[in-house]
């Protein structure tokens, strides 16, 4: 039971920086169990954090392979070229984009999707000047020149105060990795549920043991 009880305080710990440093309150939301193990360490894991409550939905065991059969084929591509958006080398910034785009539609041509079922989204992480972490900014599907830096800026600064609940320092902003996704069309599933279990319980329980319960 200790070692359960560390790993989930060690899971709490995580969740409670990662909604925090997002301006989040760990108190005010639930704790969503999936994967093999997620409702094993959820109720522990809520607790932990204060949530108001858990959601355990149905197979949650098998939700992460749901997902991966769900998902589009795609690339992620990034290149870093940290510069500020008031001195951008607009060219070298096109020219990044579009190596990346190409790239991304010659992986996916020889993976079997069609040139016109590709598609492309565009983001650059974006940071004020001086700080340590950046904000992932979309950008539009264009070449990029001096007359979107004021978009590009407020586009950064919504994102920011989305993430953060404030606005930052009033100083510079600048962009360090440059982003590319690739996807292919999204696969058609079609779920059904699964036929109702005949036959007593007892008869369809692979077996059963004592438990643990501490409030006990």
């Amino acid at each position: 039971w200790g070692i359960h009880q560390i790993v989930n305080e060690g899971m709490a710990g995580a969740g409670r920086v990662h909604t925090l440093e997002r301006g989040g309150d760990p108190r005010r939301l639930p704790v969503f169990a999936f994967g093999g193990a997620g409702p094993v360490h959820g109720y522990r894991v809520a607790a932990a954090l204060g949530s108001p409550k858990m959601i355990v939905p149905a197979g949650a065991g098998v939700m992460s392979a749901i997902g991966f059969l769900a998902a589009p084929v795609a690339f992620d591509f990034a290149r870093s070229f940290p510069s500020r958006l008031d001195t951008m080398d607009w060219g070298r910034v096109n020219a990044l984009l579009g190596e990346m785009e190409k790239e991304g539609e010659d992986l996916l041509t020889r993976a079997g999707v069609a040139a016109g079922d590709i598609t492309h989204r565009r983001a650059a992480e974006m940071r004020y000047v001086g700080q340590g972490h950046e904000v992932r900014v979309n950008l539009p599907l264009k070449n990029l020149g001096p007359d979107d830096l004021p978009t590009l800026r407020e586009a950064f600064e919504a994102e920011y105060v989305r993430l953060y609940h404030r606005m930052g320092p009033p100083v510079a902003v600048e962009a360090i990795t440059w982003r590319v996704i690739s996807a292919g069309p999204r696969p058609a599933l079609h779920f059904a549920a699964a036929a109702q279990a005949t036959g007593k319980v007892s008869e369809a329980r692979k077996g059963s043991r004592q438990a643990y319960m501490p409030e006990d």
